[in-house]
């Protein structure tokens, strides 16, 4: 069963994932968490080790670049793959997520329709 993370601030975007997610992978486990704290009290104790991690930048406490940094720079994680999955559709950051280690980078799509294809190529 494929572990899935989602750190994202929004509840009610989590929420939306999770059921994109279910329809798309019934059997993948959903974790979410809202990007507070600190990443070593969080993975591993609060919610497993993840499979593949998908990140929004934009959270209101740490950012989705600290978070991608953090997680990058831990010997327990740097080799989880992590989607930035974030509102921005900028060259510039999807640039600057590639270079920081992310392996995707999804604007987070205007419709779950759309939502469930980009889930589907990276989750199955």
């Amino acid at each position: 069963m494929k572990k899935i993370l989602l750190i994202d601030d929004d509840r009610e975007d989590a929420e939306i994932f999770r059921d994109a997610l279910e329809t798309v992978n019934p059997a993948a486990a959903f974790y979410w968490i809202d990007g507070s704290g600190e990443i070593k009290s969080i993975i591993g104790k609060t919610v497993p080790i993840p499979d593949l991690i998908f990140l929004d930048i934009n959270l209101i406490r740490t950012t989705g670049w600290d978070w991608l940094n953090m997680l990058k720079g831990e010997p327990a994680f740097s080799s989880i793959p992590v989607v930035m999955y974030t509102t921005s559709n900028r060259a510039e950051e999807k640039e600057r997520a590639g270079d920081l280690g992310a392996i995707a980078f999804v604007t987070k799509p205007n419709s779950y329709t759309d939502l469930e294809t980009a889930l589907a190529s990276l989750v199955i």
